[in-house]
């Protein structure tokens, strides 16, 4: 089917496609398509965009006429270091400050392209015109477009027409997809993934709340406030970040969902309907993620001489709130409770244990392939009745 060259044609295109793919690969892909369609002899494109990710510095799509589709590569932090970022046209347009610089080479015309290195592994690849363009987007900056044909008269005038005329509404479409992309990854890396979904289907009320019965993780750090008094700020930080890391993997690896950093302690929920199945399921991964933060911890001591961090776990079982509380503009989507409450209530009783690991008697019922041994009955703070205590090993020995 052939389109029509009117770029009015390819922009209307553009604005109503943008939602229809899943991934940003499938959207570049089609563009680079849409542009063929249109005449424009494109042989290879790249996309090249900023991050605001804590994990990621930039994305690139990669797509060449032959490749049959768009690859996406992540580009971590650190990057912009490299010398391959240093000497590209990508930081040309990304740190250059005119936003409707257009690089253009005709690699045939030029015996040795020397101002940017990828020029000549092109030239040498048979391409004869490169173009890179700026992508107006207006969250992180403009992202970058390279276009190159290995078409013996290279771009015409009407095919640079069709390019830049597009370049609006490729980027406003793009836009609308990272907005949504940014925002899934800010609130996935501040409040979680289940919460971040909540708020995404519309759970934003003051007071807006779901019941939901759930093994509640609770992890303390032990000794912090003389830690904190006696290394720089910036050590301390940097233990823990590192210690975060090693409890919150082995969590996330077993199906846990981190919920809050509250100081130096960790809540983390495993969800679970009512039912003996499902309570032993999450019970299981709760157990497991305490075990394997343990060991992690401990291989962490051994191998680290500035590693001398130990914390305390414990595991209870019972039904809580998760939704929003605060003030009417300043949320926090948190879980409350008296299983809370619980859970942080019999953590400091892990320092009576050698392996650092409590569990409340509901939850030691609900788990009873485990050998467990009573600390005794307790009474806790804001809770009426005594509570028994358990603990998994069988030798006592305080921290």
């Amino acid at each position: 089917m052939h389109h029509s060259d009117d770029p009015e044609d390819l922009r209307d295109w553009l604005l109503s496609q943008h939602d229809s793919f899943g991934r940003g690969t499938l959207f570049f892909d089609a563009f680079a398509r849409q542009l063929i369609l249109r005449g424009v002899p494109a042989d290879r494109m790249t996309l090249h965009m900023r991050q605001l990710n804590p994990g990621l510095r930039a994305r690139s799509f990669h797509w060449s006429r032959d490749s049959g589709g768009a690859i996406e590569v992540k580009r971590g932090h650190g990057v912009e270091k490299h010398e391959d970022y240093i000497h590209s046209p990508v930081r040309d347009i990304f740190e250059g400050g005119d936003t409707n610089k257009v690089i253009e080479r005709r690699l045939d015309r030029h015996k040795d392209p020397k101002d940017y290195p990828v020029l000549l592994d092109l030239k040498h690849q048979g391409y004869v015109h490169y173009l890179m363009l700026p992508v107006p987007l207006w969250i992180l900056g403009p992202a970058a477009l390279s276009i190159a044909t290995r078409h013996t008269d290279g771009f015409s005038q009407r095919h640079l027409d069709i390019l830049e005329s597009s370049l609006k509404a490729f980027g406003t479409a793009l836009e609308l997809q990272e907005t949504r992309r940014l925002a899934r990854t800010l609130l996935d890396t501040y409040v979680g993934h289940d919460a971040g979904e909540r708020i995404l289907r519309g759970s934003i009320l003051r007071g807006d709340s779901e019941a939901v019965h759930a093994v509640l993780f609770y992890c303390d750090l032990r000794n912090f406030t003389p830690l904190s008094e006696s290394k720089p700020l910036p050590h301390v930080i940097e233990l823990l970040d590192r210690y975060f890391e090693t409890v919150g993997k082995c969590l996330t690896d077993a199906g846990g969902e981190i919920l809050k950093f509250i100081g130096d302690g960790i809540l983390a929920i495993f969800p679970c309907p009512e039912g003996h199945t499902y309570h032993c399921t999450a019970c299981k991964q709760a157990l497991g993620a305490a075990q394997a933060a343990q060991a992690a911890m401990a291989k962490r001591r051994k191998e680290e001489d500035d590693f001398d961090l130990t914390c305390g776990i414990a595991l209870h079982v019972g039904d809580v709130r998760f939704g929003n509380v605060g003030t009417t503009d300043r949320l926090d989507f948190t879980v409350i409770g008296p299983a809370v409450n619980m859970v942080t209530r019999i953590e400091p009783f892990s320092k009576k244990t050698k392996d650092r690991i409590v569990v409340s008697a509901d939850f030691a019922e609900r788990e009873s392939d485990v050998n467990y041994r009573s600390l005794g009955k307790f009474p806790l703070k804001g809770i009426g009745d005594w509570k028994e205590i358990l603990t998994t090993e069988s030798a006592s020995a305080a921290d």
